[in-house]
C-alpha cells in the first residue's frame, strides 16, 4: 500500500497514469482444502512469480489478501492493460504448478485500472475490487478493465468491458 501511494502521487505531480492489476487465484480455497496449505503455499509462491515475470523490472507486485495479489504499474496508459493483463492471466494458467502433491491448475481473475488524476487509492482500489467481482461472476480467468476518475469529492467510476458501473 506504501508503494501504491508513493506511485500515484508520484503520477499525479508528473501527469502520468497509475494502473494496478487485481490478480484473485481462482477457487483457491479448493486448493488449501484439497491439496493442504503446504502446498497451496507453493501454489501462491508460484503463482506470484508468474505475475512478476510479466511485468516490468521497476513495477511492484506484493499480495493483498490470502490468494490475491496486487501489481503496480507506473506511467501505465489505459491502453497497455489489456495485454498487461491477459499476458499475466495466461502466465498463471498456461502450465500446471509443480507442488509435492502433484501438479495442480490454477487460472486467475483480473481487474485492471489506470487512473490518471488525483483519485484516493482507496478509491482505486475499490473500483478495481468491483471489476474483479465481475470477471468471477461472467465465468473467472477472465480479466475486465476499468477505469475510474474523481467526481464531487471521493466518487469512483467502474466503466468496464461489459458497460457496468459500480460506485463507492
Amino acid at each position: 500500500m506504501h508503494l501504491l501511494n508513493g506511485e500515484r502521487q508520484r503520477g499525479f505531480r508528473s501527469r502520468t497514469s497509475t494502473a494496478i492489476l487485481m490478480i484473485d487465484l481462482d477457487h483457491f480455497k479448493s486448493v488449501n482444502d484439497t491439496y493442504g496449505h503446504l502446498n497451496g503455499d507453493a501454489v501462491l509462491k508460484e503463482a506470484a512469480g508468474r505475475i512478476a515475470r510479466t511485468m516490468r523490472s521497476y513495477d511492484f507486485v506484493g499480495g493483498y489478501g490470502g490468494e490475491e495479489f496486487v501489481a503496480v504499474l507506473s506511467n501505465c496508459p489505459i491502453e497497455d492493460l489489456p495485454n498487461i493483463a491477459e499476458r499475466t492471466r495466461i502466465a498463471i494458467a498456461e502450465k500446471p504448478i509443480p507442488t509435492r502433491a502433484g501438479e495442480i491448475n490454477v487460472t486467475a481473475s483480473i481487474a485492471a485500472v489506470v487512473a490518471a488524476n488525483e483519485i484516493p487509492v482507496l478509491d482505486l482500489l475499490a473500483v478495481a475490487d468491483c471489476a474483479l467481482y465481475e470477471a468471477k461472476r461472467s465465468g473467472r480467468n477472465r480479466v475486465r478493465i476499468a477505469s475510474c476518475e474523481a467526481r464531487r469529492g471521493r466518487e469512483a467510476v467502474l466503466v468496464s468491458d461489459r458497460e457496468s458501473s459500480c460506485r463507492r
